[in-house]
């Protein structure tokens, strides 16, 4: 299951070394059930997940 999460970076990293309180987005995709999949989907699994997460990041950016 791919997640993906928005403005964490303002928790922490802006402000460093404190930890300010922001609005963040969490988002859970679908869950992606391997056996399913064959060996090549298996092998491109990876990319296909990191697509989905940018994706999601590209489109709850938005919302911030």
């Amino acid at each position: 299951m791919p997640i993906s999460m928005n403005n964490t970076i303002s928790i922490f990293e802006k402000q460093f070394p404190r930890i300010k309180k922001t609005h963040v987005i969490i988002e859970y995709g679908d869950p992606i059930y391997t056996k399913d999949l064959d060996r090549e989907e298996k092998k491109q699994l990876p990319k296909k997940c990191q697509q989905i997460i940018e994706d999601t990041i590209k489109k709850n950016q938005a919302l911030l």
